[in-house]
């Protein structure tokens, strides 16, 4: 994808972790980025502007070819199948898609519908035969039964997630994760969601677990508590959590374990003392569902994969239509395996369309 990038006019740059990102310069990113080395080139990039702009106006540039037509505003109402064939219809037009001709329904999912994604593509490849694996929501908030009311925004760090199904532990991460004012979200929660919401979707309630200390073991933990209690014993049991907690969380935990926080650290019993070390290290959570696909960042679910030959994404069903992205039954993590999805099975799409005959 880099060197098509680069072979285009738009070079790229690897930051920390591995990210990449097209060679302009970004002084609201941390790490910067570069100019364009070359920008006499054709066809090169503009010295300023959006990075994700940048890579959308150079694939753009792609379809700038004679043989090429696109048509805006043309939205797909319909498909059904044809002997050889297919036919697909909007409201002011129908396209015969013939036995030596190729289609690629690349549509996406029902996710983020502001990029033009509306989950369009679903009814047309069911029309055309193809089972479909029910679309859901994934990499998405997570609604808790607790109230969560004032924690609105709150990013917790290196902080551990846990959850459960009964006795199974479904996932574990570690990581950044946010409090909102309906549960959970951040990295760590969109890469839970993948596993919670196909047994929230069943009825099922799940049990989380955060270790709001997840960089301490217990046995340090404990011996940085005790020292804070006896440099300060006088204080609130409130103000001896300031040392350990964000402080607009302090409330909340408070009220969770049920604990007194105004009483003083010296008055706390030897049971209180553990019971506030392991709500640092286990403070539960009930999971009851998740926010509306809409607000997901990618849609699990999709034509299944054994209705497609994984080596040409030629469908099994329909042989001269392909299939490409989110409308797949595919999905990964965040950390840009969605776009690499996309990328790839785009590329196989059309490469093997290309060949079809």
């Amino acid at each position: 994808l880099c060197d098509l990038l680069a072979d285009l006019g738009l070079d790229t740059v690897e930051e920390r972790g591995g990210r990449v990102f097209p060679a302009l310069p970004n002084p609201d990113r941390k790490g910067g980025g570069c100019p364009d080395p070359n920008p006499d080139r054709k066809g090169g990039v503009p010295a300023t502007g959006s990075g994700s702009r940048a890579v959308a106006d150079t694939l753009q540039r792609l379809l700038q070819h004679p043989d090429i037509t696109v048509l805006t505003s043309r939205r797909v109402t319909g498909a059904s199948r044809v002997p050889g064939g297919c036919v697909i219809s909007g409201e002011d037009f129908q396209l015969t898609v013939g036995p030596r001709q190729a289609l690629i329904l690349a549509c996406g999912g029902a996710s983020y519908p502001t990029t033009g994604s509306r989950g369009d593509g679903y009814p047309l490849a069911a029309a055309l035969g193809h089972r479909l694996v029910i679309p859901r929501p994934s990499l998405v908030g997570l609604l808790c039964r607790e109230d969560m009311k004032g924690l609105a925004d709150l990013t917790l760090r290196n902080v551990r997630l846990w959850i459960n199904d009964g006795a199974t532990q479904i996932f574990d991460g570690f990581g950044e994760l946010e409090l909102t004012d309906y549960g959970i979200w951040g990295p760590i929660v969109l890469d839970a969601s993948r596993v919670a919401v196909p047994l929230l979707a069943s009825g099922k309630t799940l049990a989380a677990h955060l270790d709001l200390k997840a960089a301490l073991p217990p046995d340090k933990l404990e011996i940085r508590f005790n020292r804070d209690l006896a440099e300060a014993p006088q204080d609130t049991t409130v103000a001896m959590l300031g040392g350990l907690l964000a402080r607009p969380l302090i409330p909340w935990f408070v009220a969770r374990g049920a604990l007194d926080g105004r009483r003083r650290v010296c008055d706390l019993t030897p049971a209180m003392r553990q019971k506030i070390l392991l709500l640092l290290k286990d403070l539960p959570l009930t999971l009851t569902g998740y926010r509306p696909i809409e607000e997901a960042i990618v849609t699990q679910g999709g034509v299944a994969l054994d209705q497609v030959d994984s080596a040409t994404l030629r469908s099994r069903v329909l042989p001269n239509v392909y299939f490409a992205g989110e409308l797949l039954d595919l999905d990964g993590p965040t950390g840009g395996f969605n776009l690499q999805i996309a990328f790839s099975t785009g590329y196989l799409a059309g490469k093997s369309a290309a060949t079809h005959s």
